[in-house]
């Protein structure tokens, strides 16, 4: 952006450029110059802090706004998941639930 906003500079000669020094200078005077520079210095920072705060807002919304989608897409998979019919399982045949834990009857003895 820099670059930018010195690009009329490179058609500026140091004769024009002292022109316009002189010019500020006879029209505002030695003695306001720094207020006016201090005034701009703090202008100019309060710019950049206001456009730092917008850039935050919108990275904040954004990752906001992503973390919604994440956890839409979490619901419609949970709500698919409770739509599936679930598995019947057979009934367990009396062999299978006689079949004996070896360390459930070592944990009740």
């Amino acid at each position: 952006m820099k670059a930018e906003l010195f690009l009329f500079l490179n058609s500026l000669g140091t004769g024009e450029v002292m022109v316009i020094l002189l010019f500020i200078l006879m029209f505002f005077g030695a003695k306001n110059i720094p207020g006016i520079a201090r005034t701009m210095g703090r202008g100019i920072r309060q710019m950049k802090n206001a456009s730092q705060e917008i850039q935050n807002e919108i990275t904040k919304s954004t990752n906001n706004m992503r973390d919604d989608l994440n956890i839409k897409r979490e619901i419609e998979q949970t709500v698919k998941d409770m739509d599936k019919p679930k598995p019947k399982t057979a009934p367990k045949t009396p062999s299978e639930s006689a079949v004996v834990d070896p360390d459930k009857n070592a944990t009740q003895t």
